[in-house]
């Protein structure tokens, strides 16, 4: 799939998607929502670009039907153990289905999307996980899950 661009790279979104036909129309709704998309057609292939990026990526975009065998919550398990910003990035997900829902929260997602989803929603979405300081992060997730202690919010 080719690259898109539509801004600097300061704003890269790396698209997960080992389907074409979906992993281009994320692409181009990623590219609606301002930010540069850039896609890896494996898990493997997005561990590589998120290690080795000369700029880190502000988000990753990843679908969780993959079909290569990889399990998509050990994809993001994955990314979440890389060192440094690279296993730090903020991770939205989308799925067909609610089941993996709450182990996607608890293995260290930062918004989850049930399709089919409206563009602006996946957008909003991917924004509001790229705004989000660090500190809030772990907060929001237990929200999500409507752990008790949870702080209020959004």
């Amino acid at each position: 799939m080719p690259e898109r661009s539509t801004t600097d790279d300061a704003h890269r979104v790396l698209v997960v998607a080992d389907d074409t036909n979906a992993g281009e129309l994320l692409v181009r709704l990623v590219a609606g929502g301002g930010f540069r998309a850039e896609v890896a057609a494996s898990p493997e292939a997005a561990l590589i670009d998120l290690e080795d990026a000369e700029t880190p990526f502000v988000a990753v975009l990843l679908d969780l039907e993959l079909r290569n065998g990889v399990s998509s919550l050990r994809a993001l398990a994955d990314i979440r153990r890389l060192p440094g910003p690279a296993g730090q990035v903020p991770v939205v997900v989308c799925s067909w289905d609610d089941d993996t829902r709450p182990q996607a929260w608890m293995t260290g997602v930062d918004g989850y999307l049930v399709r089919p989803f409206a563009a602006k929603e996946l957008q909003d979405l991917l924004a509001e996980a790229v705004a989000r300081p660090e500190a809030d992060r772990e907060e929001h997730r237990k929200r999500q899950l409507g752990l008790p202690g949870a702080k209020p919010g959004r």
